[in-house]
This record gives structure tokens, sequence and C-alpha cells, in this order.
């Protein structure tokens, strides 16, 4: 994977979102935008020197992944950018959109006026 432009996408801001949920975020986006590309190897050692976080951070995100189809862990040889099909892509993107919509619909449903 290397520095550069990938260390930069996928470096962890300090900020109140859980960091796993950042990790898992910036890994999932890199997989929809094609920056990390279906069957490449996203190895735990480079991905923690990336993001700057603990092991369990990158395995819990790299799980969830896993459970939502982006990757595939192959036993005794690691861990592979799922290879998705353009209709798969275009659901994935659909069903995260209106996920993120609802977020955002409860949060202002429930939250206080000091979090608005």
């Amino acid at each position: 994977m290397g520095g550069g432009v990938m260390a930069e996408i996928m470096r962890i801001e300090r900020n109140p979102s859980p960091i796993r949920a950042q990790v898992l975020e910036n890994l999932r986006q890199a997989i929809i935008d094609r920056r990390l590309v279906p069957g490449q190897r996203l190895i735990e050692r480079e991905l923690i020197e990336l993001t700057g976080v603990s092991r369990s951070s990158v395995r819990e995100a790299l799980r969830e992944l896993a459970a939502e189809g982006l990757v595939t862990v192959i036993p005794n040889q690691g861990t592979v950018v799922t290879s998705l099909g353009v209709a798969e892509a275009q659901q994935l993107y659909q069903i995260r959109s209106a996920l993120e919509g609802l977020a955002g619909r409860l949060f202002v449903e429930h939250a206080s006026e000091s979090d608005r």
C-alpha cells in the first residue's frame, strides 16, 4: 500500500466519533471509491501504520467490512477487497445513503438543543 496519497486518505483524526467507526468509514469509502481495488490484500500491519490506530480497531473494522461483504477473509492468507459487480456496488451505495438519511433524521428527532 505504501505512503503518500494512501497515507493521507487513511489517516485518522482525533475527534469525538469512535476511532473504530472512523477506521471503518475510511476503509469503506476507499473501497467504494476504488482507492482500494478488488483483489487487493489488506495487511493489518500496514493499515495500523497508515491509520495510526490500534490493532483491535483495525481488526474490528475489517470484521465489519467482512460482514458487509466488502472484504473477504481468506483463512491462512489474510483479507482482500471483495470483487463487487456494478449492480452490487450501486445497491450498497443506495442502502448506505438510506441509512445515513435515517441516522440524520433520528439525530434531529432525539437530539437536545445543545447537540444540534
